[in-house]
């Protein structure tokens, strides 16, 4: 596709209109396909911020279809929780020169509304029920938001309406197959290894969960304590004397 016909693939995504919408999402996975578009998006400040904004939207718009619809089948599209997720992931990744400068004010705030998509899904029983394919796909934009923390994407996670101590619960709250559970690990501890501020207070209920979480899912919930141990020293060292013969029975199983 060309760099133009991104314009036309978010302007049908974001149609009230679903065969349009439909549409425009295969067209935008297309779009995303072409490293060719990828590098020419990255050197446009207007063209993520406006991807962002388009699916940040269209998956609002499809988990209230979801809810009006009482959760019927064909109401909800996985491939959009798909874009949203390979989409964060490049940009994640991009190389540390095209990611030194801080995010622009328009970017924070649409991330922060991402925050706040990815908590309204992880909470919502209609998802757990409906659409546990998806969950795993919101798990891993989770990581890889908190993947470019380093970036400033995170700053706003400390305020009252997104907070990294509610995402953390939900995410380690989250149901779903071992594989899903496993990605949501994996985002507690990208949180735990580069939100902002200390994590005294979550050590607690991060051990808890990884430990409860450790038959089923291994190295990712032992990647958690060990973000957590690396990030709150004295409090993970504190958390273990407690519950030492449960934490020594866990890790040897």
């Amino acid at each position: 596709m060309e760099r133009t016909s991104l314009g036309e693939a978010l302007d049908k995504l974001n149609s009230d209109v679903a065969s349009q919408s439909v549409a425009g999402l295969d067209a935008l996975k297309t779009w995303l396909q072409d490293p060719a578009n990828l590098e020419k998006a990255d050197d446009d400040p207007q063209a993520w911020p406006a991807v962002l904004r388009v699916l940040g939207g269209y998956g609002k718009r499809q988990l209230d279809a979801l809810a009006r619809g009482g959760g019927r089948k064909g109401t909800y599209k996985v491939e959009g929780p798909q874009v949203l997720q390979q989409v964060l992931q490049h940009l994640s990744r991009r190389p540390k020169r095209q990611r030194k400068a801080a995010p622009s004010e328009k970017m924070v705030q649409l991330l922060k509304q991402i925050w706040s998509h990815i908590i309204e899904v992880l909470r919502s029983d209609m998802m757990a029920a409906k659409q546990p394919e998806s969950l795993f796909y919101f798990c891993r934009a989770a990581a890889d938001l908190a993947e470019g923390a380093e970036h400033g994407s995170l700053l706003q996670l400390r305020g009252r309406e997104v907070s990294v101590k509610i995402v953390l619960k939900f995410l380690l709250e989250v149901p779903g197959a071992l594989h899903t559970q496993g990605a949501a690990l994996d985002a507690a501890a990208a949180l735990c290894r580069y939100v902002d501020g200390d994590l005294v207070a979550e050590v607690p209920f991060l051990c808890e969960r990884s430990l409860a979480l450790m038959q089923s899912c291994g190295q990712a919930a032992a990647n958690c304590l060990g973000a957590c141990a690396l990030r709150a020293p004295f409090a993970f060292r504190d958390w273990v004397a407690s519950h030492l013969e449960a934490f020594m029975g866990r890790m040897t199983t």
